[in-house]
């Protein structure tokens, strides 16, 4: 898969950028400006305060009613920032700290914590179904390669949602609904090409019966891209190709009843750098499918039932053995929700459900090669509203893992207070749980001595240089979160929407080492090692964060529109004896802030800029120690025309990423040896969409 990055094609990049630029900027032809001008000043209130969100209850409300902070990232919003996967779309959303890791991984991350590239206190699903790593925790963003296209929305709840999601959901939820043939009539073609030999193609389309029962979306997608080149006068190894393919269907049944049955595929190859901890070239299969019904009564009670059944799967390169299973986890996931109004001492909406999960996990750095568990949760919800500015939500969920010893309990209480119909406050209080991977309880790690300190042993008497091991007496990790928060609209046309939160966080999980190993003395008189160092993970780590947020949305003028969001995180980790070092941090503070204009005649140009303070990632191994990547801003730009034709419109453009510097370095794995420059990188895009 890997190609060689010739410089000779340096020059035509810039060509073809600088001919899309000049070919974007003239004036569409046959359009009317009636019809084709996005007029950003001219969205009612009414709109402003009534946009609908569904993460934050499990049902559709009110996002000024939501029990937590909340962003909403709509496929226009992801279309306009030129960004190709969903960790650099969540770079618009305040308080997530996004970076790129190489150039298949990126890091995502809300409040602050980080487990070697992949923070394992943040749930994400996709159309309601986990992508929750049972294994090691956190997400795997590379085998989450469904076409962005077919992102229809994407809702970011800032802190914790374990009374409607249960464990994992610590610090965060981001929840990715793709496109439905519910609400999607029309189809698209796109491709896109550019440096760093990216190419993508996707395509899809919706069909129905004349008489509407039955509604079908196909969906299909290429794309691969070669990696970020040269480091330190060595190719890089961290290209990528993925296939992927969903097929999505809604039946309209008796009563109003819908059934929703989906099926989604995709497989590809990752390469990871020599530096990493898993170097080498793996390749991933990814499958799920997903039955749902659910039903809406005229007296608003709502109902769903709904069961899945995924599995992610990975086999590894080796020199020797050629391919060779490296990773395996299957789940089954059953679950219910009902939801219903009643009036006692004012308005109530009541929400209660339940579920059962069923998970395996398989992989040869755990105890027996494989494990397995189950889940079983039962939640209530309600959202009360005793007058007409206030409103009360209070929650439980009781959750039991076999993993564990005792359940745990879920909870939250918010009060929520709206002086005027423009402008809520919020208050609430939460707490929430990290269960525990199979990792954490079960791993059996073993480094090899390296073959000159094996020659220091008599044959057959090498220890190990270094392991680590689980502990099967772990507690889950604990959060309590208190919150306060606004949101508004002020002159009619600019959103804001301001968060700060304190949380304690207790039996947070790191490495401690519980043996720390020997030396060989060499003569004269030369100490070499340690070896067979042993690692152990510890209940020890304590913790406390200080987070503040700040989104503005302001349609300026008709054709000029300002995005802003913030983020500020300040951790305090306790340090305790023989700390190998907890999870490490995102940086202090960062943001965005972008421009989006569009032109009556389809012309349409976004730029934005994204700034990080300095980091520093504690890197561990033979040489532990810390590394500081310096603060730095990314320029990412997008120029693009539409054009309408007799059925649809096409669309065409050019965007430029990390405009403005070639290099500069953004993160990466505490267990990588060096960190990963990331590049300037253009890509042009063709699109034709039906109307």
């Amino acid at each position: 898969m890997r190609r060689i990055y010739r410089n000779g094609t340096r020059a035509m990049e810039y060509l073809v950028f600088g001919f899309l630029l000049v070919l974007s900027s003239s004036p569409a032809i046959g359009r009317g400006e009636a019809d084709q001008f996005e007029d950003f000043s001219e969205i009612t209130l009414e709109e402003l305060l009534n946009r609908k969100v569904e993460s934050a209850s499990k049902h559709e409300q009110n996002l000024f009613e939501s029990a937590n902070a909340i962003t909403v990232i709509t496929a226009e919003d992801i279309r306009r920032s030129g960004a190709t996967c969903i960790p650099e779309a969540l770079r618009m959303v305040p308080g997530v700290y996004v970076a790129q890791v190489s150039g298949n991984q990126w890091l995502v991350t809300v409040g602050g914590f980080v487990q070697d590239a992949y923070p394992n206190k943040l749930l994400v699903l996709v159309d309601g179904v986990s992508a929750y790593s049972p294994v090691s925790g956190g997400v795997r963003w590379e085998d989450i390669s469904f076409s962005i296209e077919e992102v229809e929305k994407i809702e970011v709840i800032r802190g914790p949602g374990g009374v409607l999601y249960g464990a994992n959901a610590v610090d965060g939820v981001i929840n990715i609904y793709t496109k439905s043939p519910g609400n999607t009539s029309g189809g698209y073609v796109n491709v896109k090409g550019g440096t760093q030999d990216y190419r993508s193609a996707s395509a899809a389309t919706t069909l129905a019966t004349d008489d509407d029962l039955l509604r079908t979306r196909l969906a299909v997608n290429y794309q691969e891209h070669q990696g970020l080149g040269m480091n330190r006068g060595q190719e890089y190894e961290d290209a990528n190709a993925v296939n992927a393919a969903s097929v999505r269907n809604q039946i309209k049944l008796e009563e109003g009843a819908l059934l929703h049955v989906n099926a989604n595929f995709n497989s590809g190859v990752n390469e990871y750098p020599s530096e990493t901890f898993i170097p080498g070239t793996y390749y991933h299969e990814a499958t799920n499918f997903t039955t749902k019904i659910e039903q809406y009564f005229d007296n608003g009670h709502q109902y769903y039932l709904q069961g899945s059944y995924s599995r992610c799967y990975i086999q590894g390169l080796s020199e020797d053995d050629g391919w060779k299973d490296y990773y395996d986890t299957i789940s089954y996931d059953l679950e219910f929700q009902h939801s219903f109004p009643f009036d006692a001492l004012g308005s109530h909406r009541f929400t209660w459900g339940g579920g059962h999960v069923w998970s395996l996990a398989k992989i040869d750095m755990i105890k027996d090669g494989e494990q397995d568990f189950t889940v079983a949760s039962a939640f209530i919800n309600d959202e009360w509203k005793p007058a007409d500015q206030v409103l009360i939500n209070a929650g439980l969920k009781y959750e039991r893992n076999s993993f564990l010893d005792d359940p745990t309990l879920h909870w939250r209480g918010a009060l929520l207070y709206f002086p005027t119909p423009e402008h809520g406050f919020r208050v609430s209080v939460a707490n929430a749980y990290r269960s525990p991977s199979a990792t954490d309880l079960f791993a059996e790690r073993y480094v090899p001595l390296p073959p000159e300190a094996a020659a220091l042993f008599p044959p057959g008497t090498a220890p190990n240089m270094a392991s680590l091991f689980g502990d099967e007496d772990l507690d889950p990790e604990e959060l309590i979160s208190y919150e306060v928060g606004y949101r508004g609209v002020w002159f009619e046309r600019v959103n804001v929407d301001a968060s700060y939160a304190y949380r304690e966080y207790d039996n947070l999980i790191a490495t401690v080492i519980s043996d720390p190993g020997f030396y060989v003395t060499i003569p004269p008189s030369t100490q070499v090692g340690p070896f067979d160092t042993q690692y152990q993970y510890s209940n020890d780590g304590k913790a406390t964060s200080q987070t503040m947020e700040l989104g503005i949305d302001a349609r300026i003028t008709r054709e000029l529109r300002l995005l802003l969001n913030y983020g500020y995180v300040h951790l305090d980790v306790d340090d305790f004896e023989n700390d190998d070092g907890i999870e490490k941090y995102s940086a202090e503070n960062f943001g965005r802030i972008g421009l989006s204009y569009t032109h009556a005649r389809g012309f349409m140009a976004d730029v934005s800029g994204w700034y990080s303070d300095e980091v520093e990632v504690y890197r561990r191994g033979p040489n532990p120690m810390p590394y500081l990547f310096d603060d730095y801003w990314r320029i990412d730009a997008r120029l693009a025309q539409k054009i309408q034709l007799s059925g649809g419109e096409i669309e065409f453009g050019v965007v430029g990423m990390n405009l403005g510097q070639e290099w500069h370095e953004e993160y990466m794995s505490s267990l990588g040896e060096y960190p990963y420059p990331i590049r300037t990188s253009y890509y042009g895009y063709l699109e034709y969409r039906e109307d």
